[in-house]
């Protein structure tokens, strides 16, 4: 009877260190090249329960421990790792988990890349940011963008911003884009993002008032400043009495009246001879007339340089 008793109190205790159970549903959550290997306990499991990491590439294996149910994994990009846990309370351990296999690179998902839109009259100005990861991921992959927009156009391109040309003014376009990679298939599109076409044209329109209003300022300054006298002043008018007075008769001899005399330049007394020519009137009509004309001239200036922009 003492011997049936030791045994089963034998058998007992090998139950007991044999009965802390392996982790289960070990897996491994990777976004972006962010890896966190995540796992559930066994059933009955004892509080307090620590657990054991080990990861293996190339035939080296490191082991970590934890005393939660999840791990941030440092690994290399391109190494094919084995992974797998084991449970550990009271100096007793489990039995390991069934491993998982995981390639960071092949493995990873890509995550939804932002977008931007904005319109250009017939076109779309698109930019394209793609998530945060430690790695530059368009230049790991060597990655194109598959841009969709309307759900049944599709466009390829390697360049974050481009411009989707020759659509129809003032409609509303969709537009989707998705990295594309030959290793990893496993990428997420972007939602669609929208808008239409015009904002642009609707800028040039209040550029264009705003020079009308420019234009038609100036021209009113203008005026106003020939109006008052600011600009092309003439000279005040010489009463006509003191023309006449003035005008002596040619057969008085010069020396009765010096002023007179044929070396003084004839611009001081352009009425005293016949012969002598008179350029001062002819000018001050000219410029009378160009200055009449300024404000004109400002006005077709501005109306055509409006001309072109518009």
């Amino acid at each position: 009877f003492l011997h049936f008793f030791l045994t089963l109190k034998n058998l007992l205790g090998t139950a007991s260190v044999t009965f802390l159970p392996a982790p289960v549903n070990v897996s491994v959550d990777s976004k972006n090249f962010r890896h966190i290997l995540h796992w559930n306990p066994g059933p009955g499991t004892p509080p307090g329960t620590e657990y054991i990491i080990s990861k293996s590439c190339e035939e080296k294996e490191r082991q970590h421990n934890s005393t939660i149910t999840s791990f941030n994994l440092k690994l290399r990009h391109k190494c094919r790792y084995f992974l797998k846990v084991q449970a550990s309370h009271n100096q007793t351990l489990s039995p390991w988990s069934s491993h998982v296999t995981f390639t960071p690179y092949k493995d990873t998902i890509i995550g939804p890349p932002e977008l931007s839109l904005a319109g250009c009259g017939n076109c779309i100005q698109v930019n394209i940011s793609l998530p945060k990861a430690k790695i530059d991921i368009q230049k790991f992959y060597d990655a194109t963008f598959r841009v969709s927009w309307r759900k049944t156009k599709v466009y390829k391109t390697q360049n974050k911003s481009f411009v989707l040309s020759n659509l129809e003014k003032g409609a509303e376009y969709c537009v989707q884009v998705e990295v594309e990679t030959v290793v990893n298939r496993k990428t997420e599109p972007s939602p669609w993002n929208c808008t239409f076409t015009s904002h642009v044209e609707h800028e040039n329109g209040a550029g264009t008032a705003g020079l009308i209003l420019a234009l038609i300022t100036l021209t009113m300054t203008t005026y106003c400043l020939y109006y008052t006298g600011f600009l092309c002043r003439l000279p005040a008018a010489v009463p006509r009495a003191i023309i006449v007075r003035n005008q002596i008769h040619p057969s008085i001899h010069p020396s009765i009246h010096p002023s007179i005399h044929p070396s003084i330049h004839p611009s001081i007394h352009p009425s005293i001879h016949p012969s002598i020519h008179m350029p001062f009137p002819c000018v001050f009509s000219y410029l009378h007339t160009k200055c009449l004309c300024l404000p004109y001239v400002f006005s077709f200036l501005f109306m055509e340089h409006s001309f072109t922009v518009l």
